[in-house]
């Protein structure tokens, strides 16, 4: 009897330290976000300050000095904060039916966003802002959201459905100093808000499907696209 007790015990133990070190875990991914949310969002709100101050009325088309400020508070402070792992996402799932099931909805984002509103004004397509729009931002903003702060957030134990909200709120909240410094608390705030948080869901749909950041970056970058008004015609 003694010797069969001892294994069982044994188990225990190594049942017990297993479980102390994924609360461990889990808690140091949930300081890791919380430092984070205190550490990037005033720098940003600074960065827009700063701006205002030493660029004035162009501050949002200084190209280098917001090229610098993502890289030094989206992804310098952030992989000090959240670590270098969970960048470009999890376990691939999903199968090529699901790659065309996005690429339809990209398409169908598109088709969508065309009814819904005036066709957004032809950016030059070889200048800084289209740069900016169509390639610095999905890919920045995405590994940012939902790529290193998505596995953080799983990490610290939040199940995925809700991970999916909160990286399409953090992205959205991230859009809001802007607006206010160039725009000022315009009576459209709240519905800007809502069509980013929308749009971060919708991206957000290429992680949760396929578990890559790519499908998301694929999905913002075609949404830029339109926006920077290179998928209308002249």
């Amino acid at each position: 009897m003694d010797g069969d007790r001892f294994p069982v015990d044994g188990e225990l133990r190594h049942h017990r330290h297993a479980m102390t070190d994924d609360d461990d875990e889990r808690r140091d991914a949930r300081r890791r976000v919380v430092l984070w949310v205190v550490i990037v969002y005033p720098g940003w709100v600074l960065a827009w300050l700063a701006s205002r101050a030493l660029l004035g009325a162009g501050a949002s088309d200084a190209f280098v000095y917001w090229l610098v400020a993502k890289l030094t508070l989206w992804v310098g402070a952030s992989a000090a904060i959240l670590g270098l792992r969970g960048w470009w996402g999890d376990a691939a799932r999903g199968s090529w039916r699901t790659w065309a099931a996005i690429a339809g909805a990209a398409l169908v984002w598109v088709g969508v966003s065309a009814l819904a509103g005036p066709t957004p004004p032809r950016q030059d397509p070889w200048s800084e802002a289209t740069l900016t729009i169509v390639v610095i931002a999905p890919v920045l903003e995405e590994l940012l959201f939902r790529g290193v702060l998505w596995t953080r957030l799983v990490d610290a134990g939040v199940d995925e459905r809700t991970t999916w909200l909160v990286t399409a709120a953090a992205f959205a909240l991230l859009h809001v100093p802007g607006w206010i410094v160039t725009s000022g608390l315009s009576a459209d705030l709240v519905s800007r808000l809502g069509l980013i948080f929308f749009a971060g869901l919708f991206f957000g749909l290429g992680r949760r499907l396929t578990g890559r950041v790519g499908a998301a970056i694929a999905l913002h970058f075609v949404n830029n696209l339109w926006s920077a008004g290179l998928l209308s015609f002249p």
